[in-house]
């Protein structure tokens, strides 16, 4: 064969490749179009029920505001919320939510890979066990469970700036060796001191939480003064702000507080019940559940007034270009220091609340997976968003455990199901009920891939059956797939900030800037003028 005939016969191979992929691609365009088409729309519909909470008046936003917080509330009390599912709330979601909190100061908002982010969580956890009393070496003073979160704020702030100091001047991945190396040394040390810590022991014995007077207290009094005071708030917002939009919500504030104040004997007798079980934590999850949304809502709102602040933007600056940022005087060092403290003291909290909660630890509870599964919490929720973290704590943490029951899992008709619902969209889409710009080539993809997912469900069971045998061995494969999969669709999060939003999407605008700093109502905040006040 000439080097003619051998040239000849590559170039219409390519050419061949070359119409096979246009031919597919003619194919699969429908399906990727009307995808882009329901994601466009989807985005359009949140903007429009943003921009109309915003525009609402403040009785409807403050019931908006208001229904999620008492079903946050009453959800441990729900009848199909089991004992399980109760200790799962505490152990695997409240845990995670401050963790992912705190590490989403230092990797979202500040830009720090950190690796080695659940040795704060260990630290914390064994400054709650010396100071109690629980440790082999006693400490001077022996404290109660609460009166340990300030020590073991300021102790975990300390390792935090100590592992700062010298190597914050590191970026990226060297950064990240780093503090896994922190990680491990700190892990390795909890392991070899058994003098200090019992070592692969662990420490047990660990006194729980517990209000005194819980179980004695004069309820009816306790909501009198409560409605006063919400009445007594009412009040001072008509005379704050007039008479003007502040009216409405302040009326609705005054008549809850009236309302509060008249049910109080009727509610005295079941409050008082359930205050004895405050009265001592021991292993009921209730108490510590509601311990948690307390610590998260304060924590919530101080990582939201940092993000505000001079501080946060200055993170920001450092997470876009760290050197831009130094050239304009941002202390770049000094800041990212701020931000290890910051963070590492969240992770002291949930530190706390664990060594009481579980009246247990040892340096298996803080292993490096932990670090991981965190950090996969903050990039699955939106990196930089308060929300995003949040979110992304409670779907991981859930499916950890959900996966757990996978033998519970009704697959077959799970599959009919999802099989049905996409061949009945697809039929809307084809009649042109509900129109993309795809067409009906996108109907058409949607009503197969539903009928083959409904007609082939009996056996696409099969693998998912045989894994619910055995689940554990699986579950952070599955885990890991469906992260995969969510991170592949959105790469910039479940929720994430406007801003990191717009860098994966596309170019920022002066007018899309201006839009960010205005209607962002995440924590995420304005470029950095060191110079002043913005």
């Amino acid at each position: 064969m000439t080097v003619m005939e051998e040239t000849s016969r590559s170039i219409v191979f390519r050419r061949k490749v070359r119409n096979f992929k246009a031919d597919a691609r003619k194919v699969y365009a429908p399906l990727s179009q009307g995808w882009a088409d329901t994601k466009q729309a989807w985005e359009r519909q949140k903007e429009s029920m943003l921009t109309g909470f915003r525009h609402a008046s403040p009785v409807i936003r403050l019931a908006i505001l208001v229904l999620p917080i008492v079903l946050l509330l009453a959800l441990p009390q729900l009848p199909f919320v089991t004992p399980f599912y109760r200790t799962v709330l505490v152990d695997r979601v409240a845990f995670y939510v401050l963790l992912a909190l705190g590490l989403n100061v230092v990797v979202g908002f500040a830009g720090l890979l950190d690796l080695g982010y659940v040795a704060f969580y260990a630290i914390g956890a064994y400054t709650a066990a010396y100071l109690t009393g629980a440790a082999p070496v006693q400490p001077p003073f022996i404290l109660t469970p609460f009166l340990t979160f300030p020590f073991a704020l300021v102790v975990t702030m300390i390792f935090g700036v100590l592992l700062g100091l010298p190597t914050l001047r590191l970026r990226g991945d060297y950064l990240a060796i780093v503090t896994l190396g922190f990680h491990e040394i700190v892990r390795i040390t909890l392991l070899n001191s058994d003098p200090i810590t019992n070592g692969a022991r662990g420490i047990n014995a660990i006194p729980q939480f517990g209000i005194a007077g819980a179980a004695s207290a004069n309820y009816t009094v306790v909501l009198l003064t409560l409605g006063a005071l919400v009445a007594l708030l009412g009040a001072l917002l008509i005379v704050r702000k007039g008479w003007g939009t502040g009216r409405q919500l302040g009326i609705v504030l005054i008549a809850a507080g009236v309302l509060l104040g008249a049910l109080s004997p009727v509610l005295a007798d079941p409050i008082s019940g359930f205050g004895e079980r405050f009265a001592h934590f021991g292993l009921d999850p209730v108490p510590y559940y509601y311990l948690a949304i307390l610590v998260c809502a304060v924590m919530v709102f101080i990582v939201h007034r940092l993000g505000n602040s001079r501080m946060g933007r200055a993170w920001v600056a450092i997470r876009e270009d760290e050197i831009a940022a130094e050239a304009m005087g941002v202390p770049t060092l000094k800041m990212k220091i701020y931000a290890f403290a910051i963070g590492s003291s969240t992770a002291g909290f949930a530190g706390v609340m664990l060594a009481v909660k579980t009246s247990f630890i040892s340096p298996q509870n803080f292993i490096l997976l932990q670090s991981i599964i965190v950090l996969a919490m903050v990039v699955f929720g939106g990196m930089g968003s308060i929300t995003g973290a949040i979110v992304g704590a409670i779907a991981i943490g859930f499916t950890q455990e959900a996966l757990r029951d996978f033998d519970a899992v009704p697959f077959g008709p799970l599959f009919a199901l999802i099989g049905v619902v996409l061949a009945v969209i697809g039929i809307l889409v084809t009649l042109g009920v509900m129109r993309t710009r795809a067409g009906r080539p996108f109907g058409y993809w949607l009503l197969g891939i539903g009928v083959a997912l409904a007609a082939l469900s009996p056996v696409l069971r099969i693998p998912f059956v045989k894994i619910a045998q055995n689940p554990e061995p699986w579950r952070l494969f599955l885990l890991g797939l469906i992260v995969t999969v969510v991170m592949v669709a959105r790469p910039e999060g479940l929720i994430p900030s406007r801003r990191r939003a717009m860098e994966l999407h596309g170019e920022v605008t002066a007018d899309d800037e201006k839009m960010a700093i205005h209607q962002e109502g995440e924590g995420e905040t304005p470029p950095v003028t060191m110079g002043g006040d913005r």
